[in-house]
């Protein structure tokens, strides 16, 4: 008789209770390259965590918008719903931003640190994005339905609704 080890066990209890189990988080496990806004890419990975990097545009006339990030998170699935809870920024800022973002780590907040050279990590806040997802083959499309600020505040689109994107799995991700 086989026994399975603690970290396996917990591993397999977690898929079950962090990602909200069933055939859709099996489907979203994996990495996904976006068309979406800022190019997102994105991992889900089995036990409830994901990955998510976005490339800076170069063409922005905000400082923020021209900053690449990578985002650690959980998320949670609820029927074809995925609430993600970022626990970790990370951004690369252009040359040319890195004293607006150098002032910006030395005053006030207190949530932007600076790590090393352009890079800055932002302590999350209460942020957290939910969107609803539909699959379509090794495809989905993703629409945020609902996006909270770092103060808890939700964030409405200006447009009234925000704009779906299209996601291709490139990979099915592996299991802890």
């Amino acid at each position: 008789m086989n026994k399975l080890s603690l970290p396996v066990v917990l591993a397999a209890m977690c898929l079950s209770a962090c990602s909200g189990g069933g055939a859709n988080s099996e489907k979203l496990i994996g990495s996904w390259t976006c068309d979406g806004p800022s190019r997102p890419n994105m991992e889900f990975k089995a036990g409830g965590l994901y990955l998510k990097d976005t490339l800076g545009d170069p063409n922005s006339p905000q400082a923020s918008g021209r900053a690449s990030t990578e985002i650690n998170g959980t998320y949670k699935i609820d029927g074809s719903s995925v609430t993600m809870t970022p626990t970790q920024f990370r951004l690369a800022v252009e040359p040319q931003d890195l004293a607006i973002f150098l002032q910006a780590s030395h005053g006030g907040q207190g949530r932007l640190t600076h790590i090393r050279g352009t890079t800055f990590e932002l302590a999350p806040g209460k942020d957290q994005t939910v969107m609803s997802f539909k699959f379509e083959g090794n495809s989905a499309t993703f629409q945020v339905t609902k996006l909270i600020d770092a103060e808890g505040k939700e964030v409405k689109h200006p447009n009234g609704a925000w704009k779906p994107f299209e996601c291709v799995k490139s990979s099915s991700g592996s299991k802890p």
